[in-house]
Formats: structure tokens, C-alpha cells, sequence
């Protein structure tokens, strides 16, 4: 358990261990990695897909488990650091009948395979993108003449090239299902900018560009869409007026609080119950826009649970949340009935 004294490791005290076999424990790959370094040296440790990172005190140590490997079940395991990204090959002119299985296991041999295959058409990415680019272009150019004049035939040839723009986009949409499998590939899992990218990029495509206003004017200016946003959740999920029998005839019959029910649940919050609930926390999953995963709050609750349990009983107190707890991002998420316009 890390400590207030002890700040958290950083990547160049982590390595990656990749056993051949992904059933081999946790406890297993740290048992191994406290051979060569010593465990009182073993900081942290955690399974990343098919991989265990393990995080020592030093960086010495780190290029000690470089260098010297571990032995998990009477088999010899590479390591990796996590600070440098893995060299990725390009390895083409394979005939079509030699499995990626095969390959793996002949470069396995020389004791520097880090990854998985991953297979690329050529120039596939590029003539996408250019049909897409195309198509966005023509249906800009038709709804710009059909605000000027109706043309029955130009609303027909809208409609077909938004057809196909969704056709092209809903294959998009699997083959980002089918890249999900990124998350089984150790070089992935390495902080290089390419990963950094694909988050940002995600990032940029769920970004608003412009909101209608009521009026029917279209802006772009930031201040607009937020307070435009403000004003349409406020009415959303305001409050509206209920009248006293009303009120009264949907609450007559509802189970109700004893005294003590009362008195328990207005008692001040304890860390006991908040260590309870981050306990119960889904993994793989982050609750606020910090980005700070059940995972994280876990391991590192020994350091931050009394400062956030003084948090929340300063919130119950005044009955206010911090300003960042009132924060919301507002995400674009396409409908297949109006996707893509």
C-alpha cells in the first residue's frame, strides 16, 4: 500500500512482463521479478491485457530485469521497460498460406518478438478517407443550392449521396469494433504518441462545431453554446409545478422512514462506508471527466480517502459541490436514424 511519503512510481521504474502463457498469475510474474531484484524492491503491480507491469524502486533495477529476464514455470520471459516503446517491423510480401501464427512462433525463437501481427491493406486508409472527403463535399454543395432554389432532382441526388456517406460510415463503425482488439497488443499499452493520438483524435469527432439556436440562427461562438446548453437542460430537467393533491395522491401509500432510518442516514459520513463504496467501484471505468479510474482510487485510497472524506463532508455540510464536481461535458453521439446528419 503506497504511502503519503512515497509518491507514485513513474514509467521508468515499470517494466512489462509477457508470458507465453496468460494463464500465469499476477503473483507468479512478481514471485519471478523479486528473484533478480529482491522483493522488499517490488513497488506495484498489475495485469494489462495478456501482460504484467511491475514497478520497482529504481530505474537500476528496471534495466536489471532487462537485461537478466525472468523464469515463470521453467520458461524463459523477455521484459520489457514501459518507458521505451516497442520497434515496430513492417514485414511484407507474405504469401497469403503462411499463418501469422507461424510467424510468431519462428521470431518467438529469437527472444525479441514484443507483439502481436497486425495486418494492413495497402493504401486502403487513404481512399477511404478521400470517398468520404468527396462526399461531404457534394452534400455541402447541394444544400447550399437547395437553400437558394428547390430542385426536386437535386433533393434526390442529396439524399442518395447522404445514403452512401452513412454507408461508408456505418463500415467505419466496424471496423473500429474490430480495432477494439488494439487492446490485446502489448505495444499498445506502451505511452507512445500514436496511442496519445487515437484518444485525441476520438476526442476531435465527438467535439460540437455549432448549435442552432431557437431563433434558427447557427453559431459557433463557444459562450453561445454553453449558455445555449444551459438554458435547454435547465428547462429539460427543471422542476414544474405539482399540485398539493396531486403531490400527495403519488406519495399516499409509498413506504416510509422510520426515526431511525432518519437518524442513521443523517449521521456524518465515515471513511469506513466510503472505503466500502470505492471498493465496489466497477473496473476499467472512470466515474468523472479526470479521467482517474476505479483502479487507480483503489490503490492509491491510502493516500487520498481521508482528504476526499473531508471533501464530502464539507459538501454535506454547506449542501454544495465543488465547481468541478458541477462540470459536465456535453459528448456528440450519433443515432442510426439521423446518422450522419
Amino acid at each position: 500500500m503506497a504511502s503519503s511519503e512515497t509518491p507514485p512510481p513513474s514509467l521508468r521504474q515499470g517494466v512489462r512482463i509477457a508470458p507465453h502463457d496468460s494463464s500465469v498469475s499476477v503473483e507468479e510474474a512478481l514471485l519471478a521479478a523479486g528473484e533478480q531484484v529482491g522483493h522488499g524492491n517490488l513497488v506495484f503491480a498489475s495485469r494489462v491485457n495478456k501482460a504484467v507491469l511491475v514497478f520497482v524502486k529504481s530505474e537500476q533495477m528496471v534495466h536489471q530485469l532487462v537485461a537478466s529476464g525472468v523464469i515463470i514455470r521453467d520458461l524463459y520471459v523477455q521484459v520489457s521497460p514501459l518507458s521505451v516503446p516497442s520497434t515496430r517491423v513492417t514485414v511484407s510480401g507474405v504469401p497469403p498460406f503462411i499463418p501469422n501464427e507461424l510467424l510468431e512462433v519462428e521470431l518467438r525463437r529469437f527472444g525479441k518478438f514484443a507483439s502481436g501481427f497486425k495486418t494492413y491493406t495497402s493504401h486502403s486508409t487513404s481512399k477511404l478517407k478521400a470517398a468520404v472527403e468527396d462526399l461531404e463535399t457534394s452534400i455541402r454543395d447541394l444544400e447550399l443550392g437547395l437553400q437558394r432554389d428547390s430542385n426536386p432532382s437535386a433533393g434526390q441526388l442529396l439524399q442518395k449521396k447522404r445514403l452512401e456517406l452513412s454507408s461508408i460510415l456505418q463500415e467505419r463503425v466496424k471496423g473500429a469494433l474490430v480495432r477494439c482488439r488494439f487492446l490485446e497488443i502489448k505495444e499498445m499499452d506502451a505511452p507512445t504518441p500514436f496511442f496519445f493520438n487515437l484518444e485525441r483524435s476520438v476526442a476531435q469527432r465527438k467535439q460540437m462545431s455549432c448549435l442552432k439556436l431557437p431563433g434558427g440562427r447557427v453559431t459557433s461562438s463557444p459562450e453561445e453554446m454553453r449558455d445555449h446548453a444551459m438554458d435547454f437542460y435547465t428547462n429539460l430537467f427543471g422542476g414544474e409545478q405539482c399540485s398539493i393533491e396531486g403531490r400527495e395522491e403519488i406519495l399516499e401509500g409509498l413506504p416510509q422512514l422510520s426515526p431511525e432510518e432518519k437518524a442513521a442516514l443523517d449521521l456524518e459520513l465515515t471513511l469506513e462506508e466510503l472505503t466500502g463504496a470505492v471498493n465496489q467501484m466497477a473496473s476499467g471505468r472512470a466515474p468523472g471527466i479526470d479521467g482517474l479510474s476505479g483502479e487507480f482510487l483503489k490503490h492509491f485510497w491510502g493516500v487520498l480517502g481521508a482528504d476526499l472524506r473531508g471533501v464530502f463532508s464539507e459538501c454535506f455540510r454547506t449542501g454544495s459541490l465543488p465547481v468541478s464536481c458541477r462540470r459536465a461535458v456535453l459528448s456528440l453521439l450519433p443515432k442510426k436514424e439521423t446518422w450522419p446528419y
